[in-house]
């Protein structure tokens, strides 16, 4: 199984940081996989953002999603890292893709997926080295 980032590679990355329900109605996908995949965001797990996140998904990814990572804490850069590192060894995932090129470098010693790094405009993920 592999997993993406929400915010910045799945999804448009909002422009306040914040992604709300009225921002998600509009929101375009950037990455399309082709294969089931586990979404990981460091969003807080609210209940308008579980149903605005679900629904997007759902919209655009339809059966591929196979589940949702959110984070119920506020945390710091530090936080965000081990969160979505604990996400990717949990879900057992070999591939992980995020747009945040630092919090990937973050993450190599916390889990043993591989780490790919995308952002749009880049034409393909690019393989974090170990």
């Amino acid at each position: 199984m592999i997993g993406y980032d929400l915010d910045g590679v799945l999804a448009s990355e909002p422009k306040d940081k914040v992604a709300s329900a009225k921002w998600f109605a509009n929101c375009e996908p950037l990455l399309l996989p082709t294969e089931p995949f586990i979404a990981i965001t460091a969003r807080r797990s609210t209940k308008a953002n579980k149903q605005a996140t679900y629904a997007w998904l759902h919209k655009h990814y339809a059966d591929l999603c196979q589940g949702v990572a959110m984070m119920d804490f506020v945390g710091n850069v530090k936080d965000i890292m081990e969160y979505k590192a604990s996400v990717v060894q949990y879900y057992k995932l070999t591939d992980y893709t995020d747009n945040n090129l630092n919090w990937l470098n973050g993450m190599k010693p916390l889990c043993e997926a591989r780490l790919w790094h995308w952002r749009k405009g880049m034409e393909s993920p690019v393989l974090l080295e170990r």
